[in-house]
């Protein structure tokens, strides 16, 4: 996370979402995105990330090693959107992506 935060900077927090209990998402400008459910049921939701279209490595859950990923990769869309699916039983119910891990 360390990484996250040297690329996300000082840029503001933007695009906040939750669902009024323990799911929460939000953008550092359109520099990062992370969404977290510390619910004990699913996140399935359409979310703004700030960022631009493309395929990115989730740094949660592996690591960015030339231009592939070790872990989970996530597609921002066109409009920046991205599904946000993150089951209540993983191991790590966190997903954050920013722009150097874009591949």
């Amino acid at each position: 996370m360390a990484g996250f935060r040297n690329v996300a900077g000082n840029e503001p927090v933007r695009n906040w979402w939750d669902n009024n209990g323990q799911q929460i998402a939000f953008s550092r400008g359109n520099r990062a995105f992370i969404a977290i459910n510390n619910e004990n049921f699913g996140m399935d939701v359409t979310l703004q990330t700030g960022l631009p279209s493309g395929n990115y490595c989730d740094i949660i859950s592996g690591n960015k090693i030339n231009n592939s990923c070790t872990g989970k990769t996530f597609n921002v869309n066109q409009d920046g959107t991205l599904r946000v699916l993150i089951k209540y039983y993983e191991e790590d119910p966190i997903i954050a992506i920013h722009l150097e891990s874009k591949l």
